[in-house]
């Protein structure tokens, strides 16, 4: 399913940023707004994942035939 998909897709962003933000935690020379920006980004992945998640089990429960 594509919402599914998508939702992965997500996920896996959101953790390839986390793991770029603990990489470069040690670089003194980025300034503190760009961790921040990582973070912030993870995070709206994250939620647009779970998002998307509950969209594809809303319609799957939207395409279910009535039992009977």
């Amino acid at each position: 399913m594509t919402l599914d998909a998508d939702a992965l897709a997500l996920e896996n962003c959101a953790t390839a940023l986390t793991h770029l933000a603990d990489r470069l935690r040690a670089d003194q020379s980025l300034p503190p707004w760009f961790q921040d920006a990582i973070a912030t980004y993870a995070s709206r992945c994250r939620t647009a994942a779970s998002d998307l998640t509950a969209a594809a089990t809303a319609q799957e429960h939207d395409h279910e035939e009535p039992a009977g």
